[in-house]
């Protein structure tokens, strides 16, 4: 990956490893999986609140197996660091 001026350089490295940082801290810790057992608990208290009981339960089912798979694919696409980056990966090109 090349940049075009030190500053970039310097700063597309920190980010990098900043957000590996976070998202070790993130998942260690376990934080990163309350969004999955809040939607868990959403997706089976509102059908059972609003329905009778076998009709809540295949209610439940389908929008945990929507919600499920949207939300794996925005944490595989969007949010786990893919490739990592070290330092003699990046260069310098002067733009001029």
């Amino acid at each position: 990956m090349s940049v075009s001026t030190y500053l970039e350089l310097y700063l597309t490295l920190y980010g990098w490893v900043l957000y590996d940082g976070f998202w070790e801290i993130i998942t260690d810790t376990g934080i990163a999986y309350l969004p999955f057992i809040g939607m868990f608990l959403r997706n089976i208290v509102e059908p059972i609140k609003s329905q009778d009981a076998k009709d809540a339960s295949t209610t439940s089912l389908r929008r945990i197996e929507i919600d499920i798979i949207i939300m794996f694919t925005v944490v595989v696409l969007a949010v786990q660091p893919i490739m990592t980056i070290n330092s003699t990966s990046l260069g310098y090109t002067k733009s001029c």
